[in-house]
This record gives C-alpha cells, structure tokens and sequence, in this order.
C-alpha cells in the first residue's frame, strides 16, 4: 500500500528499480577498489547515499518490514565500515532501526560512532533503547536549531503534544536540506519526508500517536 501520495506508485516503482541498479553499479566499484582505501571510502559515501535513498522510497512505496530491514542492514553493514558518517544518516539508521525492532544489528554501529551518539541527547536515546531497551533523555542536542522543540519531552504532560508541535515546523526547518521541495523537482530525486525519529520516540516512551498519525511527515508502520 502506497504510504507516499506526493507520487504516484508508478514513479516508486521506477525510481526503486533505477535506484537497485545503481547500487549494484557502486558495489561493483567497491569491489574493484582493492587495496585503494581512500577510493574505497569514497565509493562507500556515495553508497551509502543511494541505500538509505531507496530505504526512503522503499517505504513510501508501501514495502513490508523484511523487505525494509534488507535495504536497513546493508546501509548499516556499509555505515559501519565508514571513517565518518553525517548526523542525519545515523539518525535515521537508528531511528529506523528502533522502529523495525533492529537492535542486533546495530551494535557495530553504536560502537564505530560511540563519541559523537553519546554527546547528542537524541542519539543517545535511541541507541540506548536499542542497546539495553532502557528510556534516557540527557544532555543536549548536537543540533538545536533542529532539535531544541524536544528537549522537555521527558518531563512533559502531554508527549503526544510536543511531537505534534515539533511536526508542525519539521519540514520548513529542513529548508536548507539537498532534499528540501524534492518533490518538485524535474528530475526523479524524491524519495519522501518523513521523520522517523519521530516515531521511533513514540516507540520508545510509549506515547499515544492517535493524533500524530494526521501528520504527513509522520511514518506509521
């Protein structure tokens, strides 16, 4: 069942399948870098790119959770194997990862970026979650110009409410994204917008998403 509606299944279906052959082009590079580790990170930058893009698309087309933990593990069997990673990738391999119940799978992960989840409040608690299924909420986000909306969710009455509110300017916030009004775009680049850290808090504090499920930057699994 189509999750995204800002395309059509035609295009999911077209770009899912354009996007496997690329893959399978970048592995093919990997495979031939041999030796040449500089080259071969390179390689695993851009692969790593196109894996959580078809993740996005795969689950905006409708795919079922074994189909969304393939494409899942093998961006983190890539991530992990990285010198460095962006914020919002390992972001969204943990958030993702807490929503399909992936907790074995990311303890490579958790422990190659260690340093920079636990300086940051929001990857501090998933990986905690997914690691020892205890809830945290400490210290302060790496982006609070993003972020800084949650910080009193432990604390809040009504959690329900702070993500709604957090929802409610999560897209504009993003304008300076590659990925911002991608939608619109003449070329075959959108994937979807969704905030899965913002389920993956739902699940995690054990929060009613009754309301929240009326966002369209909100993924329902």
């Amino acid at each position: 069942m189509l999750r995204d509606h800002r395309k059509n299944a035609a295009y999911f279906e077209a770009y899912i399948s354009y996007q496997n052959e690329r893959i399978a082009k970048k592995n093919e590079k990997l495979s031939a870098c041999r030796d040449d580790k500089s080259k071969a990170e390179r390689v695993k930058v851009s692969l790593l790119n196109y894996l959580i893009d078809l993740l996005f698309a795969e689950y905006s087309f409708g795919y079922d959770k074994n189909v969304l933990l393939g494409t899942l593990n093998n961006s983190i069997a890539i991530a992990s194997e990285m010198k460095s990673l962006d914020y919002e990738s390992l972001l969204n391999l943990l958030a993702i990862s807490v929503l399909l119940e992936n907790k074995h799978k990311t303890k490579e992960l958790i422990s190659v970026y260690k340093g920079i989840i636990f300086s940051d409040k929001l990857l501090a608690c998933l990986a905690s979650y997914l690691e020892t299924n205890k809830t945290i909420w400490n210290g302060e986000f790496v982006i609070p110009k993003l972020y800084s909306e949650l910080s009193d969710l432990d604390t809040s009455q009504n959690k329900e409410s702070v993500l709604q509110k957090y929802l409610s300017t999560w897209y504009k916030n993003r304008e300076e994204t590659s990925w911002y009004d991608s939608d619109k775009s003449d070329k075959d680049i959108y994937v979807g917008y969704w905030s899965f850290e913002s389920a993956a808090i739902v699940q995690i504090f054990g929060i009613s998403d009754s309301q929240l499920r009326e966002n369209p930057y909100y993924p329902c699994l």
